[in-house]
């Protein structure tokens, strides 16, 4: 799936904007199935990815939306994990490491009152949940 989404959007991005909602939605999807056993350079485009989409959509679409909180969400997770592992090896600053923290904080924070409504049951009401207890493992750091 990885190489399908990456020669799609390579595709595509010869006849479409960056921005474009059918390069975005790719993007989107290739960050999606960037999981399991992934290089640091992988999981650091999917940041990037996600990153992008959130930015140009927020333009577009702008306030407390689900798809914003689940993207916060899937941001801050991914960007706790390569903090963590570059820390662990150093190649980032314990600074830097608590500035990623710090924003993380913020981002999961924004998810969980994003969600504070949703129904017992659904997939946003659990995602809300897992963003409550990342948020308390992150402020205990």
């Amino acid at each position: 799936d990885i190489e399908r989404y990456e020669k799609l959007i390579e595709d595509y991005s010869k006849v479409l904007w960056d921005n474009h909602f059918q390069i975005l939605l790719l993007k989107c999807y290739l960050a999606s199935a960037l999981t399991g056993k992934v290089t640091l350079d992988q999981i650091k485009q999917k940041v990037k990815l996600n990153q992008e989409f959130l930015d140009v959509f927020s333009t577009v679409d702008p306030g407390c939306t689900k798809w914003r909180a689940k993207h916060l969400y899937e941001i801050s997770q991914t960007k706790l994990f390569l903090a963590d592992m570059q820390h662990a090896t150093q190649e980032i600053t314990k600074e830097e490491f608590l500035k990623t923290l710090k924003g993380c904080i913020s981002d999961l924070g924004e998810c969980t009152s994003i969600l504070r409504y949703e129904a017992e049951g659904t997939k946003e009401f659990y995602i809300r949940r897992r963003a409550m207890q990342s948020l308390a493992q992150a402020k205990d750091i």
